[in-house]
């Protein structure tokens, strides 16, 4: 539900602070990349570059929203839920905006509703979790009336 950083790179270095950060970061790694490259057991590699830097750090924080939001006392905290809802809407919007030319983009892409979350095994649980219309199915019974429940 959520983009891969690496798929919105100009984005990320529009904000003078993250693009300061990933520059920080870069010159960092392009100078351990250079010692490495200096030992003739070390494969030749490029130097990293500041769009795939960028992409990496912005991973790493989704990455970090992803691990509070799997920790079983986090399952009804909003603290924790707020940044993993808002990372979803930040990315059906950009979603959105992409497929503007879309025929049907009015119905399709409107960047207001969230779009429902299929999950054939039985996952709709945590969609809703996340403010998600859910549609589930799954081949163990007990699944079913859980979602129905929930």
């Amino acid at each position: 539900m959520v983009d891969d950083p690496a798929e919105y790179v100009d984005e990320l270095l529009s904000d003078p602070a993250k693009k300061r950060a990933a520059e920080h970061e870069r010159n960092r790694r392009r100078a351990e990349h250079g010692a490495q490259q200096d030992s003739p057991l070390a494969p030749a590699s490029p130097p990293p570059t500041l769009e795939a830097v960028i992409a990496e750090i912005e991973r790493e924080r989704l990455f970090r929203i992803l691990e509070d939001l799997v920790r079983w006392e986090n399952t009804t905290v909003d603290a924790v839920l707020t940044p993993a809802r808002a990372e979803i809407r930040q990315s059906w919007r950009r979603a959105c905006a992409d497929h503007a030319g879309h025929p049907r983009a009015e119905t399709r892409f409107d960047p207001d509703p969230l779009p429902a979350f299929h999950d054939s095994f039985g996952g709709g649980v945590e969609a809703q979790r996340l403010g998600l219309e859910a549609h589930a199915s799954d081949l163990n019974p007990v699944a079913v009336p859980i979602n129905k429940a929930n």
